[in-house]
């Protein structure tokens, strides 16, 4: 009796971390969705909408639309870089980085450039079904 209790939990270890690890993978990131957001910017506001994939990658479109792919998404967090030339809009031709978080429904971080560092913030938008 006693080795048949001790086969069943080394047996279960491995069988629950594989179910727990399942069904881990199966969870989207919750910053997955469309986001209306606005950078703000010394002179102006610069609203875009964003679209967040589970991949990751991200679509930010706003006179034109422009795919990045260097994203993380990581819990409630949510960073990506790309060059500054893919947002003429913007007018800011280095490199840029985005570190934000999300909260429910709220989106925000701050975008980093080398002319300076703009707040961002963001609302999801509802799923049209």
């Amino acid at each position: 009796m006693k080795i048949q209790s001790s086969i069943l939990q080394q047996l279960f270890k491995p069988f629950a971390t594989a179910i727990i690890s399942l069904a881990l993978l199966a969870c989207e990131p919750i910053s997955v969705g469309t986001w209306q957001t606005t950078i703000e910017m010394e002179n102006t506001d610069q609203d875009s909408t964003w679209i967040i994939t589970p991949e990751p990658t991200l679509t930010i479109s706003t006179n034109s639309e422009v795919s990045i792919e260097e994203v993380e998404l990581a819990g409630s967090r949510i960073n990506w870089s790309t060059d500054g030339e893919n947002f003429p809009s913007l007018g800011i031709a280095s490199r840029l980085s985005f570190n934000g978080t999300i909260n429910g429904n709220e989106l925000a971080g701050t975008l980093f450039t080398q002319q300076g560092n703009f707040t961002v913030t963001g609302r999801r938008l509802p799923e049209n079904n």
